[in-house]
């Protein structure tokens, strides 16, 4: 099965939508932007603080398997989040009935992949297994990050 970026378009896009609604309720994080190139995937504005770039990542596989998948490699290139320009990575799952919405400052999250090469899984995935991730497994490290309930 090959990835279509163009089919999967309006799913990433709901998921920035969601994510978007939730951080505005729990955080007070005003969404000014939702960005249409790579870098970012919306740009908000905290109740008085600095503007703040947020990767949205949606991942609708319906099992719950207990594991986080972030890219650092695809075909070659840096990809993912060796490549963002956001200030914070956030992880939706949809699917999920509570806690699905997983919020980490990017810098925290290379860190802490970086700390723990030794203990999380790479595995190379996607369309003819070009893309390289660090597997996360969630129960493990969910201490890192912020839980949230999203409004989906």
């Amino acid at each position: 099965m090959f990835y279509d970026f163009e089919k999967d378009l309006p799913t990433g896009e709901s998921g920035e939508q969601v994510t978007a609604r939730t951080l505005l309720e729990y955080k007070g994080w005003y969404p000014m932007k939702f960005n249409k190139t790579k870098g970012y995937d919306i740009l908000f504005q905290p109740e008085g603080g600095d503007v703040v770039k947020v990767e949205v990542k949606t991942d609708v596989y319906p099992v719950n398997t207990g594991n986080m998948v972030i890219e650092t490699e695809n075909r070659g290139q840096n990809s993912g989040i060796t490549t963002t320009e956001a200030d914070y990575w956030a992880y939706l799952y949809p699917f999920h009935d509570a806690n699905n919405l997983w919020l980490i400052k990017t810098e925290e999250l290379k860190k802490m992949i970086e700390d723990n090469k030794d203990k999380l899984r790479k595995k190379n995935v996607g369309d003819m297994k070009k893309a390289v991730c660090w597997i996360i497994p969630l129960e493990q490290y969910k201490k890192n990050f912020e839980c949230m309930t999203a409004f989906v």
